[in-house]
């Protein structure tokens, strides 16, 4: 069997029942209300923390990148790479060799190197290449100095016929660390430019 509705007579009635009405629609509205602000804080509180999240994430990469710049070591350009590698043929023992301190000038580059010859003496030298540029080949080699003497122009013309090489596998270009400038700040440690024998 079926219930029907009861039939409203008396206005008391009427007015409770759309009082109920009322009060189930404010339930409802309210109860959507606060599932619409509780997403709204939700979006919010999500748009904050990823605001704060990339925030971090851009600082630790960029203190990332700051730390490697001040930390790795200073890389010098082709003509130094072509020097020393010329240099490192040019020496009689080329695992004694110590770069010391390198100057770039306009049209040269200038290598201070230590070394230990064949009679064991320590010698402190420099070397100077010069260098220009040409079209299809890159780097080649004028002239080089070692200890302000030339050297011969058939050991440089052997080189540069090497060095399509070098612009497939490029050279070493790490600087050595500076010296510093003032006298005090200078710690000349004597042991490491010196082979232990024992």
């Amino acid at each position: 069997m079926m219930k029907h509705k009861p039939i409203i007579n008396t206005p008391k009635e009427k007015r409770r029942l759309e009082q109920s009405i009322r009060a189930q629609e404010e339930a409802v509205s309210r109860r959507d209300s606060a599932k619409e602000g509780f997403l709204a804080r939700l979006r919010r509180r999500d748009r904050k923390s990823l605001i704060i999240a990339g925030g971090t994430l851009f600082g630790v990469i960029l203190a990332g990148l700051l730390f490697n710049s001040f930390m790795a070591p200073k890389k010098g350009g082709m003509p130094y790479g072509l020097c020393r590698v010329f240099l490192e043929l040019q020496v009689q023992y080329p695992e004694t060799l110590r770069i010391g301190m390198v100057e770039v000038f306009k049209d040269s580059t200038r290598i201070w190197f230590t070394q230990i010859d064949g009679f064991g003496s320590y010698r402190n030298e420099p070397i100077q290449c010069y260098f220009h540029r040409e079209d299809g080949r890159g780097w080649v080699m004028d002239r080089a100095l070692i200890s302000r003497r030339a050297v011969d122009p058939r050991r440089i013309a052997a080189f540069n016929r090497s060095l399509p090489v070098f612009s497939e596998y490029p050279p070493d270009l790490t600087l050595p660390y500076e010296v510093p400038n003032q006298l005090r700040d200078l710690k000349f440690e004597t042991d490491m430019f010196r082979q232990k024998l024992f």
